[in-house]
């Protein structure tokens, strides 16, 4: 069985980017209004995935991490896989820090996903215009 992505472990991921990013890297101490909107944005981030139908989730789904071979593609970077939000890994995709996609491109994987996600019984119940945003937000997370 999976870990499960949930709120403390999402936290403890998030909670990297100021300890490592801003503190050690920029060498900033948030103040208190900053860190107010930190951890307001964090709770809209936990929300989302949350709410979200929970499945098998890569966590480092990205370009450079699917290899193309027959019969199968193969998929590197596998070890940290969770249960979690549907929409992370086509997110992780889409915002690859390595490589820039078209919008039109993104739409139309997002779509494709979101066909794929109905059809298997795990987008039931959610609208398409509310897995969009979340996959954006999980972008952010995940970037």
């Amino acid at each position: 069985m999976l870990p499960a992505f949930d709120e403390a472990f999402l936290r403890r991921e998030m909670e990297l980017m100021p300890e490592w990013f801003v503190a050690k890297h920029l060498g900033h101490t948030l103040d208190a209004a900053e860190r107010k909107v930190l951890d307001d944005t964090f709770n809209v981030l936990v929300e989302s995935a949350l709410a979200q139908p929970q499945v098998f989730m890569l966590r480092d789904f990205m370009s450079r991490n699917l290899m193309v071979a027959e019969p199968n593609t193969g998929v590197l970077d596998f070890q940290d896989a969770v249960y979690g939000p549907l929409s992370y890994d086509i997110a992780s995709l889409l915002c690859d820090a390595f490589i820039s996609w078209e919008e039109e491109f993104e739409l139309d994987c997002l779509v494709c996903y979101w066909e794929g996600a109905r059809k298997a019984r795990f987008a039931s119940g959610r609208g398409f215009r509310r897995v969009l945003p979340a996959g954006r937000m999980d972008g952010i997370a995940a970037a």
